[in-house]
């Protein structure tokens, strides 16, 4: 699977994309946004059920710090998709070292991460592959998220 960001694409592109996006999204969603595709044709019945369990984790998911979802659907070849905040961060170790964290600060961020961690966890969903590299983080008026 791949996950491509929708940030620069050109206008031509992103506009055949949001064409084909439901209305719902069109007239709700800014076009900032996050787009996941299951990167092959062919497609094995267990990438498929592990898809839709990730799109229906996410889609029950109501916490600040986790990316939501805003739409879902498959491509015209069949390929499913869904459509999740785009998340402008960066590996929460690399953001941590750039900013020259104190330890306590770092563990402020990390106590941050536990708790949409837990939020996951009270929603039944377990990150099977929860890592440094795969938490992103942002400022949002001028702090960590």
């Amino acid at each position: 699977m791949t996950t491509s960001a929708l940030s620069h694409p050109s206008t031509s592109w992103r506009r055949r994309l949001w064409n084909r996006l439901p209305r719902r999204a069109a007239r709700t969603y800014s076009p900032l946004v996050a787009l996941k595709v299951v990167s092959s044709e062919w497609i094995p019945g267990q990438v498929l059920t592990r898809f839709a369990n990730e799109r229906q984790a996410l889609a029950m998911m109501d916490h600040p710090s986790i990316a939501r979802i805003f739409d879902a659907g498959a491509t015209p070849k069949g390929r499913p998709y869904f459509v999740m905040e785009y998340i402008e961060g960066v590996p929460l170790t690399q953001y941590c070292d750039r900013k020259r964290m104190a330890i306590g600060q770092r563990l402020e961020l990390f106590l941050s991460v536990c708790r949409a961690v837990q939020h996951a966890h009270q929603k039944g969903v377990i990150h099977r592959d929860l890592k440094p590299s795969n938490v992103l983080v942002m400022e949002q008026e001028e702090k960590p998220v």
